[in-house]
């Protein structure tokens, strides 16, 4: 192999690993802005109940470094209970002992 095609090799390799760092940082622009869209979508909901939603799913890419503020939001997004679901108290007529069991509301 002579040296220009090492080279260019060299060159090439260069260009393609400043490529991959160029979309690395576009795609976490994009997750920021989603991070972003997601908590506000989450504090418009907070204000303005509705129907019940499946929320959507939650996607945390690893690499990036999550603010207090992000990681908080995000645990209440995981954790946040479900509206369609509620406890339903019941009694046993021959026993008399009674309990709550799940219920949801498309029952």
């Amino acid at each position: 192999m002579s040296t220009s095609d090492r080279e260019s090799i060299l060159h090439t390799i260069a260009n393609a690993e400043r490529q991959i760092e160029s979309l690395n940082q576009q795609r976490e622009k994009v997750e920021a802005t989603l991070r972003s869209l997601r908590e506000r979508l989450t504090l418009y909901d907070d204000e303005n109940p509705r129907q019940p939603t499946t929320p959507a799913s939650v996607v945390v890419s690893t690499t990036t470094n999550l603010t207090p503020g992000d990681k908080v939001a995000l645990f209440l997004r995981l954790f946040r209970g479900r509206d369609d679901v509620y406890p339903k108290l019941w009694q046993n007529q021959k026993t008399g002992k009674t309990g709550y069991s799940p219920a949801c509301t498309n029952e």
